[in-house]
């Protein structure tokens, strides 16, 4: 059976589906460092995606990337010095990145060109209406973004 991702963010769950053929070593990266939780961050030049920058780093290498995702992906990034400056708050440094695309105009941006994207899993369940919770929270304020197994 195929390992499965909660994804809860405000009133709205959804599953998600990790890809163990197409990005192994990403997806049990994240599934060791599963739970995770923080402030959900907007992409303020990468169109409909949210992220949450990670605790601890991954290390994961570079496995089923895309510069093209599509709703539902969830991916795993290194986000450079100076992206996102105004969602940033400390010393700005390199850090790597869960993100998950809810809208068809997503592309994630460095300094200068796309960023190329580890997609490690894909939601499978629950899509539209994390979808509209997030559009929401883009009006209101965001929470807190919940990653968890489910066994």
């Amino acid at each position: 059976m195929a390992r499965r991702v909660r994804i809860s963010i405000g009133q709205a769950t959804g599953v998600a589906q990790l890809l163990d053929d197409d990005a192994p070593r990403t997806a049990e990266l994240v599934w060791r460092a599963l739970p995770l939780e923080g402030q959900a961050l907007p992409s303020t030049v990468g169109g409909a995606e949210i992220f949450l920058p990670l605790p601890q780093p991954l290390h994961a290498p570079f496995e089923n990337q895309t510069i093209y995702p599509i709703p539902g992906d969830l991916t795993f990034y290194l986000q450079p010095t100076g992206a996102h400056q105004a969602a940033v708050s400390g010393p700005e440094r390199h850090r790597e990145v869960i993100g998950f695309v809810y809208g068809r105009d997503a592309q994630i941006y460095g300094p200068v060109v796309p960023l190329p994207l580890n997609v490690f899993a894909t939601v499978t369940e629950g899509l539209h209406e994390v979808a509209t919770e997030i559009v929401r929270m883009r009006r209101e304020g965001f929470g807190v973004l919940r990653l968890s197994r489910m066994e």
